[in-house]
Formats: structure tokens, C-alpha cells, sequence
């Protein structure tokens, strides 16, 4: 069975977010033209090394509990995005009413 280094998995993982933290908060907290697109740099760079290279490597874990770990987590991730979704919609109609009747 083929694993990535966990390790440099982790490093990888880290860099992506703290990369493309920085290049989102440049972008919106800043107003020029150059800074607003090495925000979009940052956000762009971290994708351009790939993935950490593949190794050889045996797991404890059976293959069905594997994919029932895969299938619960796509199944959460899209209910919670579902959920922010529906309240962000709550919360900004709520908000345009209010600045309405202001």
C-alpha cells in the first residue's frame, strides 16, 4: 500500500494554510493592485509542489472501516457546509433587515 510521509504531509498541510491565510487576508485587507495579486500568488503557490512523494508502507487498519471513515467524512463535511450555508443566509437576511429599517 502506497502512504505519503506523514511528516512532510503535515509540513505540506501547514504551509498550504498558513500560505494561503496570509494571501487571503492580503487581498482583502489591502487596496493595491500589486498586493492584491501577490495575495493571489500566495493563495496559488503552495499548489504548485504537489503532493509529498508516495512510500511503501503496511496499516493496521482493515479496508472497510477505511471506507466507512472516507464515506462519513464526505457525508459531515457536506452537511456542515449545508448548515453554515442555511445560517449564513439567516444571519445576513436578518442583517439587511435591520440595515433597512435603519
Amino acid at each position: 500500500m502506497l502512504v505519503p510521509d506523514e511528516k512532510a504531509a503535515q509540513i505540506r498541510w501547514l504551509v498550504t494554510v498558513g500560505l494561503s491565510g496570509a494571501g487571503i487576508a492580503i487581498m482583502v485587507f489591502r487596496s493595491t493592485f500589486f498586493l492584491k495579486a501577490l495575495g493571489i500568488v500566495l493563495l496559488v503557490l503552495p499548489h504548485f509542489g504537489g503532493a509529498p512523494p508516495l512510500m511503501t508502507g503496511e496499516t493496521q487498519v482493515p479496508a472497510n472501516l477505511a471506507v466507512a471513515f472516507s464515506a462519513s467524512s464526505i457525508v459531515l463535511s457536506a452537511v456542515f457546509w449545508i448548515v453554515i450555508g442555511y445560517l449564513s443566509g439567516l444571519i445576513f437576511a436578518r442583517l439587511d433587515s435591520n440595515s433597512a429599517q435603519a
